[in-house]
C-alpha cells in the first residue's frame, strides 16, 4: 500500500509518481496524478501523464490508439539552457499536434534568519524549432511562462523562498511530406525571484523540466 502523507496517497517508483488524495500540486487543484517527479507540490498539468482536477477537468497522455503516431520526449535536466529534442522520427505526412511544456520549482532555503522582501518576475522564454529530412531547422514559434513565488519566513529559520512556474504552449502543424520530422525546444532564458536572508547560508534546490509530445492523427 502506498504511503500517506500530508497531501493523501503517495506511490513512487522510477522517477515517476501517482498522487490521489486533497488539492496539491502547482495550482492547488490537483486530485489525482500521475507523471514524473517525487514531490506532490511540484506536480504540474503540463508534466502529468494523466490528471483530474477539482474543477472536473482531466487529462490522458498515454499511448494511443492503433493508426495514431506519438512521440514524446523529456528532459529534466535543471540547466538555465536546458533543450530537448523529439526526433527524428517517422512520419504519415498527416497534421501533428504538438506540446511544448515546461515547469520550474526553485526553493531557496536559509539556515537560518528570514528571507529579505524578494524582487523580480518568475518567467521563462522557450524557443521551438523544426527540421524537416535534410533541410535546415527553422524556428517556428515561442512562448513565455510566467510564474509567482511564496516567502515562508521561519524566526530563526530555516525560510524558504519558492519560486514556481508551469505552462505548456499547443499548436498544429500541417507542414506537408513525409520526410523525417525533428522537433527542439530550448529555454532561452529564466528568471526567479531574488532575496538575501538576514542571516544563514543558503541551500538551493531545483526541479525542471521540459517535454515535447507530437501526435499525428
Amino acid at each position: 500500500m502506498a504511503p500517506l502523507n500530508s497531501v493523501g496517497w503517495v506511490t513512487r517508483s522510477g522517477g515517476y509518481m501517482q498522487v490521489h488524495g486533497k488539492p496539491f500540486g502547482t495550482t492547488g487543484d490537483l486530485m489525482h496524478y500521475i507523471g514524473i517527479g517525487s514531490d506532490p507540490n511540484a506536480a504540474s498539468k503540463a508534466n502529468g501523464i494523466f490528471w483530474i482536477d477539482n474543477k472536473g477537468n482531466a487529462y490522458f497522455g498515454g499511448s494511443l490508439s492503433a493508426g495514431t503516431l506519438r512521440n514524446a520526449v523529456q528532459t529534466t535536466s535543471t540547466a538555465g539552457n536546458a533543450e530537448i529534442i523529439n526526433g527524428p522520427f517517422s512520419t504519415l505526412g498527416g497534421q501533428k499536434s504538438v506540446v511544448v511544456s515546461y515547469s520550474l520549482r526553485k526553493t531557496d532555503t536559509a539556515t537560518t534568519g528570514t528571507w529579505n522582501p524578494p524582487s523580480g518576475a518568475v518567467n521563462a522564454t522557450i524557443y521551438i524549432y523544426r527540421k524537416v529530412g535534410n533541410g535546415p531547422e527553422q524556428m517556428i514559434n515561442s512562448f513565455v511562462v510566467n510564474g509567482a513565488f511564496e516567502v515562508l519566513n521561519e524566526t530563526g529559520g530555516p525560510s524558504k523562498l519558492v519560486s514556481t512556474m508551469s505552462g505548456a504552449h499547443t499548436f498544429n502543424d500541417n507542414t506537408p511530406g513525409t520526410d523525417q520530422f525533428t522537433y527542439r525546444a530550448i529555454l532561452i532564458s529564466r528568471n526567479v525571484a531574488a532575496s538575501t536572508p538576514s542571516s544563514g547560508t543558503v541551500n538551493v534546490e531545483i526541479q525542471q523540466s521540459l517535454g515535447i509530445i507530437s501526435v499525428e492523427q
